[in-house]
């Protein structure tokens, strides 16, 4: 895939859904407008508090930052939220906990306290009781911790004294018994240790009990939480903006997501990418204001039909040269195969083809009323006339095939005929075989040239899951045409219906994706391949094959359709471009088949 499809191929993609993509950023934007505009403002102050490490006289700030972090943490515990809460009488603890937030700002010792509410005064006294009750609770905190140390040091200090007083009264008891001075002097030194320790602890209770009197805070306000004067939230403008480009986004990957996903048959380069079986072309959708219909037949007085199904005959005779019935059916009802049937072949009898039309849908046969024919003679009338058929191609034929000649030059139409009251499958291959042979089979005339009375025989048939007569009328065609409505068919029914094909001996020669609209594009999202089977060989460089076509029908209808292009060019959007087609030599002195002579006789005087 080039780049150049592929930005072809978004854009119209772009263009094509332009109006989903408008609707889903203006309904974002709009409903995400009023929510913000009917939400309740909400207000957010915030009140800072510095930490200071009191332990030593000359702290650090990265010691001072460390405690930040961890007073940081401490600010929301539930006993300082509930202390806060039996304060202010108007919040709980856990409305306080939804509501209060706290961080360390980065670098400082600082810690930032922060308050959302409804009501601007309510927040910044909330914020500042939050401050209040956190540095009080630290406070009693630390007094606590200095108190159970000093109760802890009295009690030491008691001990050394007694210790001391004990040590005195040994001494004493020494000097009283004469020891030796040995013992007295060891005594000394016991005293002296004792008394010092003793000393020692009296210094320190002395002075916890003076920081018991002033003891130095680390925590203090900085800045105390103000009124604010505008709502933190809703932010009308950002939201609405983010509403918009999300929804933007996500629709284009909706958009790119269902593109994606759908691989349903949308036009004959679907056919071979995906499904990889011949196509024949694209019938485009024309709206029935724009159709200007012949009174007479369904061929659409439009050009770009009339191109589509000039294209269309083309490749069909190509590829059907040696094949002389072809039948037309689809998977699915109202896939317009009939009226492709039709309008195909009118543009064969165009080139200078004899075709014959069989209504081959029983149920549903209705191209009799296009034709204006009486349906009282067809298709199922033939079926018990074996025995006109069995002589093969003789006056009698040529009779009964001039009474249903249509006013279209070299076309000739049978219809469905009148249906028996039993039921089931009313056609039989042998008979209609031998109607099939009688009409294509080669014979010899007074010049000594071999033609047939008929060069192709279209059937149109019901569709392949609705009536088991369409598998009666595969057997006994060469070849067969698939119908497919574009964008409704998967490439592996497609796949499965070629294969059902095969086995009936009517191989699928080609498929027509009928009703393709503007916005329906090729799937890309698949390497580019080509149909293996294709009819477009090419050489070993690469180059396209000339090919020959020997068939005699075939020659004739390739040399009326180059007189038509000469009178009229054909610009029509084929699908790939067209092989060059060369006649053999003695074909080119063979001239044009005569025209028939056809009566005058109205269609509805039949023979019963």
């Amino acid at each position: 895939m080039s780049i150049g499809t592929s930005i072809g191929h978004y854009g119209a993609l772009l263009r094509r859904w332009l109006w989903l993509l408008v609707l889903a950023v203006v309904c974002c934007t709009a409903v995400t407008y009023i929510l913000n505009v009917i939400a309740h403002p909400i207000y957010e102050t915030s009140a800072l508090i510095q930490v200071h490490d009191t332990s030593t006289n000359n702290g650090s700030i990265f010691v001072d930052q460390a405690l930040a972090q961890s007073d940081a943490l401490l600010i929301t515990r539930p006993d300082v939220l509930q202390a806060a809460a039996n304060r202010l009488h108007e919040v709980s603890a856990q409305q306080l906990a939804d509501q209060v937030s706290d961080s360390p700002l980065d670098n400082t010792p600082i810690i930032q306290v922060r308050v959302t509410d409804k009501d601007p005064v309510r927040a910044s006294l909330i914020a500042n009781t939050i401050v209040d009750v956190f540095i009080q609770a630290q406070n009693n905190l630390a007094l606590q911790q200095v108190k159970n140390v000093s109760i802890r040091l009295a009690k030491n200090v008691r001990d050394a004294k007694k210790t001391v007083d004990n040590d005195q009264q040994q001494l004493s008891i020494l000097q009283a018994s004469q020891a030796t001075a040995e013992s007295i002097s060891h005594q000394n030194d016991v005293i002296n240790g004792d008394q010092i320790t003793y000393n020692s602890l009296l210094t320190n209770y002395t002075q916890l009990q003076q920081q018991l009197l002033q003891i130095p805070t680390g925590l203090k306000v900085v800045q105390s939480a103000n009124v604010p004067s505008s709502p933190s939230s809703p932010h009308t403008l950002l939201n609405t903006v983010v509403a918009g480009a999300l929804s933007l986004v996500l629709s284009l990957v909706f958009i790119l997501l269902l593109d994606w996903s759908n691989t349903t048959i949308k036009t004959a380069e679907d056919v071979e990418q995906l499904a990889e079986l011949p196509a024949l072309g694209s019938v485009p959708y024309i709206r029935m204001a724009e159709q200007k219909m012949r009174n007479e037949l369904p061929i659409i007085n439009n050009d770009v039909i009339e191109q589509a199904f000039g294209t269309i005959s083309t490749n069909l005779i190509m590829k059907c040269a040696e094949k002389h019935t072809v039948l037309v059916t689809s998977i699915q009802a109202r896939a317009g195969n009939s009226t492709t049937a039709v309008n195909l072949a009118i543009t064969l009898a165009h080139t200078g083809l004899r075709v014959m039309l069989i209504d081959g849908n029983l149920q549903r046969g209705s191209l009799h009323r296009i034709f204006k024919h009486p349906n009282i003679y067809g298709l199922t009338t033939v079926m018990t006339e074996n025995m006109l058929f069995q002589e093969g191609p003789n006056n009698k034929i040529q009779s009964w095939l001039h009474q249903h000649q249509t006013s279209i030059p070299n076309l000739w139409f049978l219809p469905t005929g009148p249906l028996p009251a039993v039921k089931g499958n009313i056609l039989r291959a042998p008979i209609l075989s031998l109607l099939i042979n009688c009409l294509v089979q080669p014979t010899q005339d007074l010049e000594g040239q071999a033609s047939s009375l008929i060069d192709i025989i279209i059937i149109d048939a019901a569709p392949l899951t609705e009536d088991s007569n369409t598998t009666t009328l595969a057997s006994c065609a060469d070849a067969a045409l698939l119908i497919v409505e574009a964008g409704r068919e998967q490439a592996r029914q497609l796949q499965k219906w070629a294969h059902m094909l095969r086995r009936l001996h009517a191989p699928l020669q080609g498929v027509i994706v009928n009703r393709r609209r503007p916005q329906h594009m090729p799937y890309i999202y698949v390497s580019p391949q080509k149909y293996k089977h294709d009819w477009l060989e090419q050489d070993e460089h690469g180059d396209r094959k000339k090919r020959y076509v020997t068939a005699p029908w075939a020659r004739i209808a390739i040399n009326n359709q180059r007189l038509l292009l000469s009178e009229r060019p054909i610009t029509s959007n084929r699908h790939k471009s067209q092989p060059q087609i060369l006649l053999d030599p003695p074909a080119r002195d063979m001239g044009q088949l005569l025209p028939a002579t056809y009566s005058t006789q109205q269609p509805g005087q039949y023979k019963g």
